[in-house]
């Protein structure tokens, strides 16, 4: 697992998201509850920005058109979301927020 700091911990506080470049990955990073959850930034159907996209439970919805995406796995769930998006493994150490986009 090649994992790379990506933010500050403080710079994704409970409740709120954050959209980040890593190369030519966008990524979109949530913080339900403490803990971190990351998947592509992009939605597959017309490219909305998940980011901005409404959280329930561990969910996002996209702001666009209303595709719902797990944030545990990057699944589908329902509306136009295609094979899902990527979903990346997130690691916390010390005051950094790391992930794995192996």
């Amino acid at each position: 697992m090649a994992l790379t700091k990506i933010a500050k911990l403080s710079e994704i506080g409970p409740g709120s998201s954050k959209a980040i470049k890593i190369g030519d990955k966008s990524i979109a990073i949530f913080n339900i509850d403490g803990k971190f959850y990351a998947v592509d930034e992009t939605c597959p159907h017309q490219g909305g920005p998940l980011a901005e996209g409404a959280v329930e439970e561990l969910t996002v919805r996209c702001p666009w058109h209303g595709a719902i995406f797990s944030l545990e796995t990057g699944e589908g769930i329902a509306g136009p979301c295609g094979n899902g998006v990527r979903h990346y493994d997130t690691k916390v150490s010390g005051d950094d927020l790391e992930i794995d986009i192996s």
